[in-house]
């Protein structure tokens, strides 16, 4: 059985190098939520997804349309917390800011490996 943890998920969120900033967008919520609704979802594909939500050890970011460069940055102390009590068994999930111009899924991969 999976131990659920009761902290709020926006304590765990990453931004501009801080944990926990208070989260304004709509965009960013409404991700966060559709996400959550996937997770839950019986046949979700991944186990240690929905057990790491669970007992908060997911870490999230945001990544709004031309801010790549905070991604890195948030990534750095994605790193640098995992190294520390109690994140070592954290994971991040990044969510970008939808994009009117991705119609479909050859256009989402071709945006995905341009990230990557």
């Amino acid at each position: 059985m999976i131990a659920a943890v009761a902290q709020s998920w926006t304590g765990r969120v990453l931004d501009q190098g801080t944990l926990g900033l208070p989260i304004k967008e709509s965009w960013k919520l409404e991700a966060y939520e559709q996400y959550k609704a996937r997770l839950r979802a019986p046949e979700y594909p991944c186990f240690f997804g929905q057990s790491g939500e669970a007992r908060g050890e997911m870490l999230y970011t945001f990544v709004a349309e031309g801010c790549l460069p905070e991604l890195v940055t948030n990534m750095r102390e994605f790193v640098s917390l995992t190294g520390t009590p109690p994140h070592e068994r954290s994971s991040l999930a990044a969510f970008f800011q939808p994009d009117p111009s991705i119609a479909d899924h050859s256009s989402f991969v071709e945006r995905f490996w341009q990230i990557l």
